[in-house]
């Protein structure tokens, strides 16, 4: 049954070995669609879920890096707001966007009132670029799509992927298929040794486990799914390993998934006005804006006082 999901997976490994220097020119023909429908999908919706790291050096544990939190995300399309909060404690922080500006929140206890930690008005810039990717992808159900922080799309259409074996296996009973490869990605500047990825078709092409292999580490993958709904297997668990033989050192993150519910959020979730504050105006509060204008300033009395001494200069030596 998996022929010719097989064939167009050689047909992308050949593409790539007989064109280096372009990228494949066929997509796969329903792994693509299916990963992008599961981005889709997480566009609008509350995501809650729990994290906790540990490590060993020697097989000893590493005290100092063990912790356990909680984070929500709350996200419609271009909006999202992240929760974090250590386990435990009273303290909670939150990172927000909307289409007018970027915002850090953050209040030490629940009847305590929030605090601005930063503001940005720059939506468009690298600000919000950066707070996409570290907040929205790391914290969501995206995992089941993501290779080492790549999107799979963006992995298998990249010009350096190179395929070098598919395997049809079974995993707790499901058909799968796991795809060997390596390779120096050109968009994402990632260079993977012997790396392999499991995919369930079944489950619009999720990982179900993955091994992706670095000069200086390894870092493999076990994902769990919880039944599906609404046309989509929600991420119900997720376990990391960073390995690193020289250092001896071992590194673990589970992620585990309480609730996700897909639904349509009111858009002043996504304001400071949610949390208690005022709106910010434009021009903004002095304390929020960009220096630019005061090098600004500083150029322009800069270069009056070298036009003024150049005058001076002048009329002397006349």
């Amino acid at each position: 049954m998996f022929r010719p999901f097989l064939a167009a997976f050689l047909f992308l490994g050949i593409a790539n070995a007989e064109a280096d220097e372009g990228p494949p020119n066929r997509l796969i023909s329903d792994a693509i669609p299916a990963w992008r429908k599961l981005k889709a999908a997480e566009e609008h919706g509350n995501f809650t879920m729990r994290e906790r790291r540990w490590a060993t050096e020697n097989g000893r544990p590493l005290d100092h890096w063990s912790k356990s939190s909680r984070k929500r995300l709350v996200r419609d399309g271009p909006s999202f707001l992240v929760m974090s909060s250590s386990e435990g404690a009273t303290s909670e922080g939150y990172f927000g966007a909307n289409p007018r500006y970027l915002f850090n929140v953050s209040r030490l206890a629940d009847t305590a009132p929030y605090v601005l930690r930063s503001l940005d008005l720059d939506t468009s810039g690298k600000a919000r670029a950066d707070l996409q990717r570290q907040l929205v992808i790391f914290y969501t159900i995206a995992r089941s799509r993501l290779f080492a922080s790549i999107p799979l799309d963006e992995l298998v259409t990249d010009p350096g992927f190179k395929l070098n074996r598919i395997e049809e296996v079974s995993d707790d009973g499901r058909e799968c298929l796991k795809v060997h490869f390596s390779g120096a990605l050109t968009r994402h500047k990632q260079t993977f040794l012997d790396s392999w990825v499991i995919l369930d078709p079944a489950r619009d092409w999720s990982i179900l486990r993955s091994e992706a292999s670095f000069a200086r580490f390894k870092l493999t993958v076990e994902n769990e799914y919880w039944p599906e709904s609404g046309g989509v297997s929600w991420l119900r668990r997720c376990q990391m390993t960073n390995t690193y033989p020289a250092e001896h050192v071992v590194e673990n993150h589970e992620y585990l998934f309480d609730k996700v519910e897909q639904a349509a959020i009111p858009a002043s979730t996504f304001l400071l006005s949610s949390f208690g504050m005022p709106e910010p105006d434009r021009p903004v509060a002095a304390e929020y804006r960009s220096k630019l204008h005061y090098w600004l300033i500083g150029g322009a009395v800069a270069m009056f006082a070298a036009a003024y001494a150049l005058r001076r200069r002048g009329s002397r030596a006349a």
